[in-house]
């Protein structure tokens, strides 16, 4: 491992019920008959933005769709830069620590501008090297690590991300390992004993090599 390339929603901070609130005030205003929960969006974060915007609007064309998420993400922009968002426990520290010895990098799916919000309101971009998203880009999440990779000149970078979605685009990169955060994961969690190296935060867990059974159970929490 020479690097490591994290997610956002669900990894570094749990934006849910902010957004949640943002979209459903612009979906009031929009007139729509459609509102978004907190747990819905967890299921949906990870997607691109255009079929996020088919999942809560099916019934609308796919210029409506653009056109409502579009606004939907605006009021999210406007009202977490207002509001923030809260960062999982332990994460700066986490960082800081890493940061002395890989260099770091975001890639997440989301709109354009808005890594730079969670680094504005949280204050953690000092320890990041590079960022990239498909509102920069045009590109989907495997395209971007490889991006990332080829940029940076990266040999051996990990993925680390909560969703079954950031495991299938590592899956596109053979290179690539993923390591999925593992909510309910404790300090004194046995089966993390003996690893090479590892950072447990109440947020979850990262070691440096990637652990099947991590996998199914991340991917259990999910479904």
């Amino acid at each position: 491992m020479d690097s490591i390339i994290f997610d956002i929603d669900g990894t570094i901070w749990n934006s849910t019920d902010v957004v949640a609130m943002a979209w459903n005030k612009a979906l009031e205003k929009e007139n729509l008959d459609v509102r978004v929960t907190a747990d819905q969006l967890k299921g949906l974060f990870g997607r691109l933005l255009p079929d996020i915007a088919k999942a809560i609007l099916p019934e609308q064309t796919k210029a409506e769709q653009l056109r409502v998420i579009d606004i939907c993400c605006q009021a999210e922009h406007d009202l977490l830069r207002a509001m923030g968002a809260p960062v999982y426990d332990g994460l700066e520290e986490t960082l800081k620590e890493l940061n002395k010895r890989y260099p770091l990098f975001v890639v997440s799916n989301c709109q354009a501008g808005y890594i730079e919000l969670v680094f504005e309101k949280t204050g953690l971009g000092k320890y990041f090297t590079g960022h990239l998203c498909p509102g920069d880009s045009g590109e989907a999440k495997a395209a971007n690590i490889r991006s990332i990779a080829k940029k940076y000149q990266l040999k051996a970078p990990v993925y680390v991300g909560d969703t079954f979605g950031d495991y299938q685009a590592c899956q596109l990169l053979f290179y690539i390992k993923v390591i999925p955060i593992l909510r309910s994961v404790s300090r004194s969690h046995s089966n993390f004993e003996a690893r090479k190296w590892e950072v447990i935060l109440k947020s979850g867990i990262i070691v440096d090599n990637f652990i099947p059974i991590l996998f199914q159970q991340a991917r259990r929490k999910i479904e």
